[in-house]
């Protein structure tokens, strides 16, 4: 019912208002809201539930059936980050995540009762010329103007019924492997990463006051892009890095800040300071994604502190600065995509 008197361009106004489309900072906040929203309900962070996931190759969160090449090695834009994230916190072991056509196309069937997660994707809108057509450059690719995004409902394929024989298994062999060989695998990744990276690495004797840590310049060797220095795993004061999960789980950590360095990912480390609390808290989020992602990876839980404190510390800075949450995970993705592929090296 339209009230009396109220005027055309007063009611265009208020169908505008309930079509207008949400922007895409409101998008981004959508959907690292639910991130949030599913860490506080369940009380713990993603890689506190157990799951260990590989994340390079078919391992990658990934969509097998999409039209987009792409989509079908590993979800962009952060969402592959994301969707481990989600997995491990609903305890999804399968890294295959789709909408639900395309589970059905598929074969498969997504349970009634499922709830889907939300993904970004980016659509570009193109520059234009007088005629309305697309304005190319000099090699006629479409000159982008900027992009849109808009939010996709994927399930993962755990969350449906499959026929059997319509769903290839995936190998999940890195649960049983001894601890020996996954250390070694860590300290094999840490190695060509450095390498390949320039980044310089040590291992010493600490002290009690001595802590892990990465230092952006070196005083030895000017071509190293910084060092990571660890202490030695048996003779290491600190009774949590002893455990063998939590000293891979810093080292990751480490070396996720090494990727910040100006060659590398450019992350701004020079004008890095404990005082700022908003570049603080997203640098730590970073090498807190990347040492957890990293050691899940080579196949460890790091045994993190589960209390209470600790989870409404790591979520403080980012429940009313969402964008700022899924910067991070963008942030973390191609740091950890470095270290483990050595994309961008």
């Amino acid at each position: 019912t339209v009230p009396a008197g109220l005027a055309v361009g007063s009611i265009l106004e208020c169908v505008m208002a309930r079509k207008k489309k949400k922007t895409n900072a409101e998008i981004l906040s959508d959907v690292t809201e639910k991130l949030i929203q599913k860490i506080s309900d369940g009380g713990l962070l993603p890689w506190q539930s157990g799951i260990t996931q590989r994340y390079t190759g078919d391992n990658r969160p990934h969509n097998p059936w999409s039209k987009s090449e792409t989509t079908r090695k590993s979800y962009a834009m952060g969402n592959a980050l994301f969707l481990q994230l989600m997995g491990m916190l609903n305890g999804f072991s399968d890294p295959r995540w789709a909408g639900y056509g395309h589970i059905q196309d598929a074969g498969g069937q997504v349970r009634k009762g499922e709830k889907s997660t939300q993904v970004i994707q980016a659509k570009p809108v193109f520059e234009r010329g007088e005629d309305g057509k697309p304005v190319r450059d000099e090699h006629g690719q479409k000159i982008v103007r900027f992009y849109g995004y808009r939010l996709l409902n994927v399930f993962n394929v755990e969350q449906a019924d499959w026929p059997e024989g319509t769903l290839p298994a995936l190998a999940t062999d890195q649960a049983d492997r001894p601890e020996v060989e996954r250390s070694a695998e860590a300290d094999a990744i840490r190695e060509a990463y450095c390498r390949k990276a320039r980044v310089g690495y040590v291992e010493k004797d600490f002290g009690p006051n001595e802590s892990p840590c990465y230092m952006g310049f070196s005083s030895g060797n000017r071509e190293d892009r910084g060092r990571v220095v660890m202490p030695k795993p048996d003779a290491c004061h600190d009774e949590r890095l002893k455990v063998t999960a939590n000293w891979v789980s810093t080292l990751f950590h480490e070396l996720g800040h090494s990727t910040g360095h100006d060659d590398l990912l450019n992350r701004g480390l020079k004008g890095y300071s404990t005082t700022n609390k908003i570049d603080y808290s997203k640098e730590e989020l970073v090498a807190e994604l990347v040492g957890a992602i990293c050691a899940a990876h080579v196949g460890f839980t790091p045994d993190y502190d589960n209390s209470a404190a600790y989870l409404e510390g790591w979520l403080e800075a980012f429940k009313g600065s969402p964008q700022l949450l899924h910067e991070s995970l963008k942030l973390a993705d191609k740091a950890i995509r470095m270290i483990l592929d050595h994309e961008g090296l």
